[in-house]
């Protein structure tokens, strides 16, 4: 699951202050919900999937390298390219 995008087509709001209009896909169901994602404080990032006017929002919090498994510690990201399907 390293490297699956599950968050795209996020466009930032300055009036509203958050990301919206994106997608999210829940990757255990594979189902696609509308997103919104926005900070209330740093280090924690509120993120909303929906459908309609219902949806659920989670806290998502910085997360130290340190506190992944050991062979996550040492994944070089450098050169990873975003996939975009149209």
């Amino acid at each position: 699951m390293v490297g699956l995008d599950i968050i795209w087509d996020m466009e930032w709001d300055s009036d509203d202050n958050k990301y919206e209009d994106g997608k999210i896909m829940d990757p255990k169901s594979g189902k696609v919900y509308s997103s919104v994602m926005w900070q209330d404080v740093p280090a924690v990032l509120n993120v909303r999937g929906k459908i309609g006017p219902f949806g659920r929002t989670q806290k998502w919090n910085t997360l130290d390298a340190s506190a992944l498994p050991s062979d996550l510690q040492s994944i070089d990201t450098t050169s990873w390219q975003p996939t975009v399907v149209k």
